[in-house]
C-alpha cells in the first residue's frame, strides 16, 4: 500500500522539506525557503546535554515551533498526535497511508539504517508513505528517492534519546489546505525577528549567543570537549541547515519575499556563523551576536506598525 503521487524531492532541511513536500500533496505548492521563513524557522537556543547520550553543551538552530507556526500561517489543519509506544504510532501510521496520506514522524537518525549515524539524534522528520510486508516506505529528503526501512528499525527509530526533551511520540498529518492561501511573509518575518530579540529567553535567540561567547572557554575543559566541538561545527554547516546554521536559507526566503537588504544582512549573519564552525571561539560567537542583532533590529524597524 502506498500513497499516491506523493511529490518525494531533495530539499536542505528535514522539517521545511517534508512539509513542503506535503503541502505539495495537499495542493499547495511552495519553494523550501518559503516553508521554512513562512513558518519562522530559524531560531538559537543552547543546552546543557546528559552524556553518553548527548554531548555535555550543544545548540540548535531553528525554532521547535516551526512546524505549528507553518501551518497557522498558511490557515492549514495540522494535526499532531501523541503515542507513548512506537506500536501505537505505527499502528497510526498504517491507518494514515491508507487514507491516502502521508504520516509525519521524527525519528532517530543512529536507528535508520540508511543513514549511518554513528550516534544518536532524534527529531529528523519524515514522511511515511507506504508499507509493504515487513517493510516501510520512507521519503526522507536527503535521499534522491523514496526508501525502505524495515518497520522494526522504524519503530525504534520513533523513540530515542532526544537532543532536547520531547513528550512521547508525534504522529503528525495535514488535513485541508487553502491552494491560494494569503501567505504572509513580512508578518513571519517580523514574529522571527521578536521571538530571537525581545522575547528570547537568556539561553535563546541572541542573549544565548552571548550567553555562548561567556561559556565557550569552558568547554576545553568537559571531558567530551571533542564532541562538543566538532557537534557545534556539524550542526552550523552540516546536518540540514543548509550552512550557516539555516541562515543561508533563510536569506533566500528574504529574498524571494522582496526583502534584499534583510537578505543581505542575513547572507552577513550565515557568513558569521560559517565563520564560527570553523574557529569555535568566544570572538566569533559575539560576532554572530552582533550579525543577529544588527539583521533584526533592521527587520523591526522596517516593518513594525
Amino acid at each position: 500500500m502506498r500513497v499516491a503521487a506523493y511529490p518525494h524531492r531533495k530539499a536542505v532541511h528535514c522539517g521545511s522539506g517534508t512539509l513542503a513536500s506535503a503541502l505539495a500533496h495537499r495542493g499547495l505548492s511552495l519553494s523550501e525557503p518559503m516553508v521554512f521563513g513562512l513558518g519562522a524557522g530559524l531560531g538559537f537556543a543552547l543546552h546543557e546535554g546528559e552524556p553518553p547520550q548527548q554531548a555535555s553543551r550543544f545548540f540548535v538552530g531553528r525554532s521547535p515551533s516551526f512546524e505549528q507556526d507553518l501551518c497557522a500561517s498558511l490557515g492549514a489543519e495540522l494535526t499532531v498526535e501523541q503515542y507513548d509506544k512506537p506500536a501505537g504510532a505505527w499502528a497510526r501510521c498504517c491507518e494514515l497511508v491508507a487514507q491516502g496520506k502521508p504520516a509525519l514522524v521524527y525519528t532517530d537518525l543512529y536507528e535508520m539504517p540508511y543513514i549511518g549515524a554513528r550516534n544518536h539524534w532524534y527529531g529528523h522528520l519524515v514522511a511515511v508513505i507506504g508499507h509493504e510486508g515487513d517493510e516501510a516506505v520512507i521519503s526522507d529528503n536527503e535521499r534522491p528517492e523514496p526508501v525502505a526501512v524495515p518497520i522494526a528499525a522504524l519503530q525504534r527509530a520513533l523513540g530515542g534519546p532526544a537532543p532536547v526533551p520531547v513528550d512521547g511520540i508525534s504522529v503528525l498529518s495535514l488535513g485541508e489546505v487553502d491552494p491560494a492561501p494569503r501567505r504572509r511573509p513580512r508578518e513571519a518575518v517580523l514574529q522571527q525577528a521578536v521571538r530571537l530579540t525581545e522575547e528570547a529567553a537568556p539561553r535563546t535567540g541572541v542573549p544565548g549567543l552571548r550567553a555562548l561567547a561567556e561559556e565557550l572557554p569552558d568547554w576545553n575543559g568537559r571531558p567530551d570537549a571533542d564532541r562538543c566541538f566538532r557537534l557545534a561545527a556539524q550542526v552550523i554547516e552540516q546536518r540540514g541547515t543548509g550552512g550557516g546554521l539555516f541562515r543561508r536559507m533563510y536569506a533566500q526566503f528574504l529574498e524571494e519575499a522582496g526583502l534584499p537588504q534583510l537578505s543581505a544582512l542575513c547572507v552577513r549573519s550565515a557568513e558569521a556563523f560559517s565563520a564560527l564552525a570553523k574557529r569555535l571561539a568566544p570572538e566569533e560567537a559575539r560576532a554572530c551576536a552582533t550579525a543577529e542583532e544588527t539583521l533584526w533590529k533592521r527587520a523591526l524597524d522596517v516593518l513594525e506598525p
